[in-house]
């Protein structure tokens, strides 16, 4: 998505007095999407309520103004509806103007609009047809929102593979009933093999949806042949099960033979391969039978073939009959046997715990866990190591500090090291499965066979004049319609300071959910074992109620004003469980039966929900169609985080905040040996990671500004 320059202009400037903290703050989407209803919001701190605010859109170029509200703030933390009308605009500008004792402060940046409010679901009765079947689909239009959207569809139209136009429709024939449209058509016995479309317009200003179809000749097998294992190969593997089974349509067991052929194929070239040709009666009780292969069967210990991928063709030829079935399957050689991948923050905020996420994932994931394997997580601070990206980088002394953990159930660890000094340099955080080392074909001592599996994630340092910081957490992924208690944790200068007023938000597929205000009445202080050079912190729980419109993927922001008036923030992502606002459920009166019988399905839904079946002959699926996942296809809401365009280390308003003074005596500018030029980020990236604009009176913006700002290697920065 296309990211802008957003510009900020203070025409009259309002004077506050930063020792009570006092000023507002307003979040408004960088997004707006045109047809829909937006939300601006303003959190009022040590400030009273009743201002006057004024909030326009405006085309890029000029004074037109394409819709308007005004309204009154009456509480210190609350949203404004704004109704989007229909624009053909890509690029426009928001003006926000809120007044208080005759002081007036006017702020404008730049926006885009979205013309892709809808959610089209092409539904057709299957993939697959052939020449001279009858097509039958539905439309159904949705909002992002998950609600029927009143926009009507205008035109729907068949093409052929070679893009003509074979069946339209338009007009009263496209009148939906009961939300949905329904339509059928006949292809003819001579139609084209190939990738049909179907597509669907709304009008000039939207884009086209399309749903692919097959139209291909083809006979409905019999029985089918699956392939059931192995899930995965690894290079180093002794041996190998490779299952076959055959079953009939209705569920029954078919009596036969198996007819395997093995291909393995080389790294270098496809015609370095090699095969082999086995045959085994199918067991019968259960319909299937095992092919035991070993690791040199398969050519793995060979390195020059270097085994690449192993390909299985199973036909079945049914007893009596003679009739066939075949399957193929193909497996990727891995040559590592997990895969490791941090998720976590790539930044630490000094003085707090770092909490973070490992996963340790199996090629056959999620069929198969890596549980309970010994993992080795370790923080290393370096000076410098080596040129990686933008960072400038030399030879420098290090540090390294290790911790053992076990993956659990789910094959994940989660973890937490110590609170880290803002005098780091260069932090890597680094983790290996300990009992898997590497390993080298046969006879050689260059040429791995397998890797160990390790896994790298730099930290950056997040800044703060004040070293005040904020850090917000939950397991995840959490269900709909609960609540849960969001970890914070923060520093204090002492613990005899006053307890904040922390403002939250909730942001999900473009929207800006909810605002509110949270005072803990109950907190934990922190401790650390290592009390020099560490401040107090404290840590309070957060009550947050998860919605079906917070799903697929939210992103939680929780901040504070201190009296200085400098903003305090932190955000998160939160995964949320795919749910929908109305609950339905549905229910077969049998699940096994023989051609012909009868069979009911039952559907149970909330009132008021739109209920459609349709039932697929499964023998006709043909392949999933994953783009039309409907929460796939909500993933087009969510906003990206916004890149940090601001003005602000250019337009010399920093050389004024006197940050310099401030800058903790361990940032030193001046060292250019054993150093590691940091990219520093401050509270404003809290916000940029909701992907929002943010207009306050308040100090965001915080880092400093001067080039190759470094830090100094330290003895002390791991605790």
């Amino acid at each position: 998505m296309k990211l802008l320059l957003f510009q900020i202009f203070f025409f009259i400037s309002l004077k506050v007095d930063s020792s009570l903290g006092s000023g507002f703050v307003i979040i408004a989407p960088k997004v707006f999407l045109v047809g829909s209803i937006e939300n601006v919001c303003i959190s009022l701190h040590n400030r009273a309520t009743g201002s006057p605010i004024s909030i326009s859109l405006f085309h890029s170029a000029t004074e037109d103004a394409i819709t308007r509200v005004q309204s009154i703030v009456e509480n210190p933390t609350s949203c404004i509806g704004i109704s989007i009308p229909w624009t053909s605009e890509v690029e426009g500008r928001l003006r926000i103007q809120i007044a208080e004792s005759g002081v007036v402060v006017t702020s404008e940046k730049r926006i885009i609009f979205s013309h892709q409010p809808l959610v089209t679901i092409i539904s057709p009765d299957k993939p697959v047809y052939r020449p001279g079947d009858t097509v039958r689909f539905r439309i159904l239009t949705l909002t992002h929102q998950l609600k029927v959207s009143k926009v009507q569809v205008k035109k729907v139209w068949i093409e052929t593979p070679n893009g003509i136009v074979l069946e339209q429709w338009n007009g009263d024939s496209l009148r939906p009933e009961k939300s949905l449209i329904e339509i059928d058509f006949t292809l003819s016995e001579e139609s084209l093999l190939g990738e049909w479309r179907i597509k669907v317009e709304y009008g000039s200003q939207f884009p086209v949806d399309e749903r692919k179809i097959s139209v291909k000749k083809y006979v409905l097998p019999k029985f089918e042949v699956n392939i059931l294992q192995p899930n995965n190969i690894l290079a180093d593997a002794d041996f190998i099960s490779f299952q076959v089974c055959a079953k009939y349509i209705y569920g029954a067991i078919v009596q036969g033979e198996v007819r395997a052929e093995f291909s393995m194929i080389g790294e270098t070239s496809h015609n370095n391969s090699s095969k082999v040709v086995m045959s085994k009666m199918l067991d019968s009780h259960s319909g299937c039978t095992n092919f035991n292969l070993s690791g040199g069967d398969l050519y793995l210990p060979d390195n020059r073939l270097q085994v690449d991928v192993v390909e299985l063709t199973a036909i079945v030829i049914e007893k009596g009959s003679r009739m066939t079935e075949k399957a193929s399957r193909s497996w990727k050689i891995y040559h590592t046997a997990v895969q490791l991948q941090f998720h976590c923050s790539q930044y630490f905020k000094p003085g707090l715990p770092y909490r973070g996420k490992l996963a340790a994932v199996p090629p056959d994931f999620p069929a198969v866990r890596a549980e309970n394997l010994p993992i080795q997580i370790c923080l290393r601070q370096e000076g410098a190591v080596q040129e990686s990206d933008k960072l400038a980088v030399t030879v420098a002394t290090h540090r390294v500090s290790c911790w053992n953990y076990s993956t659990d159930i789910n094959g994940e660890i989660e973890f937490t090291l110590p609170p880290l000094l803002n005098s780091s340099s260069a932090l890597i955080l680094t983790a290996v499965s300990v009992e898997h080392k590497d390993k080298f074909y046969p006879g050689e001592h260059w040429n791995l066979r397998m890797v160990q599996p390790k896994a790298h994630q730099p930290l950056k340092a997040w800044f703060s004049p004040s070293q005040s910081y904020i850090d917000v957490s939950t397991v995840m992924p959490v269900a709909c319609n609960k609540e849960y208690n969001f970890k914070a944790q923060y520093t204090v200068r002492n613990f005899s300071e006053a307890t904040p007023t922390f403002t939250y938000m909730v942001e999900s597929r473009g929207d800006l959910l909810q605002i509110g205000s949270y005072r803990p009445e109950n907190e934990l202080k922190i401790l650390h074992k290592m009390a020099v050079g560490f401040p107090p912190a404290r840590s309070f729980k957060l009550p947050l109620k998860i919605t079906p419109s917070m799903s697929p993927e939210s992103r939680v922001l929780v901040y504070y004003t201190r009296p200085d008036g400098e903003i305090v923030a932190d955000s998160m992502i939160v995964l949320v469980d795919h749910c929908f606002p109305n609950k339905v459920s549905t229910r077969w009166s049998q699940y096994r039966l023989e051609p012909g019988s009868n069979v009911s399905l039952s559907i149970r839904a909330a009132p008021n929900s739109l209920c459609a079946s349709n039932i697929i002959d499964s023998r006709s699926m043909g392949n999933n169609d994953a783009q039309y996942d409907l929460w796939e296809r909500l993933r087009k809401f969510i906003t990206e985080p916004l890149q940090d365009t601001s003005d602000y280390c250019f337009d010399g308003s920093s050389g004024n905040t006197g940050l310099t003074a401030n800058i903790p005596p361990d940032w030193d500018l001046r060292r250019r040996k054993r150093s590691l030029l940091i990219p520093i980020v401050d509270a404003k990236t809290a916000f940029d990671n909701l992907g929002v604009i943010i207009i306050t009176d308040l100090t965001l913006e915080t880092k400093p500004c001067q080039n190759n700002v470094v830090n100094s290697t330290s003895e002390n920065e791991i605790g």
